[in-house]
């Protein structure tokens, strides 16, 4: 659709113009009569045929400036006159559009923008408007922003109508399934149960990522069939649970048979993913040693601790907590300056000594990945679902409870030196 744009500083400017060439016009005119016409009448000898016909066409170039500047005085007024309209027009559309919009506000008021919000706004258009260079700053700024406005369209109508979501998903799952395959092996050797549960985890994330890959190869094949609505179904599907609860079998036993592998596969993932997280979170040294009981946060927390005989070589602690000593703990750490400065120094120490590598950085992600997989809804029934969560918790409890809050061991040759 063809748009006109009026400035009323050229419109004001053009109307200037035409007012000085009318002006000019009379100026020239003026002067022919008077250097021209003037004279005739005081040739010595009189008039001749010559200087008649001299006399007729200087007349009529008179007569054409005056016609002239009639049209030059006209279009400065038609100029004026649309200039005086066009800002009285504007005027008018700024009211109905302000009523308008304060309509619409009034009932949508969460559409309203702030008062700056709407001041920086008016205060662009305003500079932009003020002269040339902002004016075409802002076209190019417009063209750029139409031009990835355009770009972003044609990305969309490839993601969501040319197949393009299925191949993202294919190069991601790729991707996934090299990150597992890196995390599986970098999680050997194998040295204790904690150590074991961890390749376990690492196993089972190679094959949810190649169940992902598997389904989302299904889903650019069924895209390209012409078929997007099972293309849709298959790229919903993520790893071997989603295979195994979603997959007809066509057997009421192989499918019955699915669906409790399916359970036990995200049980097992679950216990996995919380074993490794905690084991992780334990391994973080700056944070445990910052909160432990020996001379970190805890240590000014602990109202009593026994000393029990036990393990080898050395003797266990018990910790004891009241709300009283907690208390007061809170307020030691509050109040004194030394011990606090004391906290921050060892925290700082100990941050620099820790090195997290990438492969603690895979494998945290994968296990909070676990933790919070929605796979846990799959585990069945009501009844069979509330069995599985329970026997899940009493592990994941126990497991918790070994890795973070375990008997502190120290060496006795360390408690006869203190």
């Amino acid at each position: 659709m063809a748009a006109i744009a009026l400035r009323y500083n050229d419109l004001a400017k053009a109307a200037s113009n035409a007012d000085a060439i009318a002006k000019s016009a009379d100026k020239y005119a003026n002067e022919l009569s008077k250097k021209v016409i003037g004279k005739f009448s005081t040739l010595s000898g009189g008039s001749s045929t010559y200087t008649h016909n001299a006399d007729y066409y200087v007349t009529r170039k008179i007569a054409a400036l005056g016609r002239k500047s009639q049209s030059f005085h006209t279009l400065s007024s038609q100029l004026t006159t649309l200039k005086t309209t066009a800002q009285r027009v504007d005027q008018d559309v700024q009211r109905t559009m302000r009523g308008s919009k304060e309509t619409f506000l009034g009932s949508h008021s969460n559409l309203r923008a702030s008062a700056w919000k709407e001041a920086m706004m008016n205060w662009l258009i305003d500079l932009k408007n003020s002269n040339r260079l902002f004016q075409f700053l802002g076209d190019c700024l417009a063209e750029q922003m139409q031009m990835w406005a355009d770009w972003r369209a044609a990305y969309l109508n490839w993601y969501h109508c040319g197949g393009g979501k299925e191949i993202v998903r294919i190069v991601g799952a790729v991707l996934v399934v090299i990150a597992a395959i890196a995390i599986l092996v970098m999680s050997f050797p194998v040295s204790g149960i904690f150590a074991l549960i961890a390749v376990i985890g690492a196993a089972m994330f190679v094959m949810d990522s190649l169940f992902k890959l598997y389904h989302s190869g299904k889903a650019l094949g069924e895209y390209e069939k012409g078929d997007p609505a099972w293309a849709q179904v298959y790229g919903r599907r993520e790893g071997m649970s989603d295979f195994l609860t979603k997959t007809n079998f066509n057997s009421g036993r192989g499918n019955r048979i699915s669906m409790g592998f399916a359970k036990v596969w995200t049980g097992g993932q679950i216990i996995c993913g919380v074993v490794g997280g905690v084991r992780f979170v334990g391994n973080l040294k700056p944070i445990s040693n910052l909160l432990s009981t020996r001379a970190g946060v805890g240590s000014h927390l602990v109202s009593s601790r026994t000393f029990i005989a036990g393990g080898k070589d050395g003797i266990k602690i018990k910790n004891s907590f009241t709300s009283q000593s907690v208390w007061n703990g809170f307020k030691t750490i509050a109040g004194d300056k030394g011990v606090r400065s004391a906290l921050a120094s060892n925290f700082v120490k100990d941050f620099k000594v820790f090195k997290p590598t990438s492969i603690n950085l895979l494998q945290y992600m994968k296990q909070i990945s676990n933790i919070s997989n929605p796979g846990l809804a799959l585990l069945g029934d009501a009844k069979t679902t509330s069995q599985s969560i329970a026997g899940i918790a009493k592990v994941s409890i126990s497991t918790i409870k070994k890795v973070i809050a375990p008997d502190q061991k120290i060496d006795i040759s360390v408690l006869s030196g203190t």
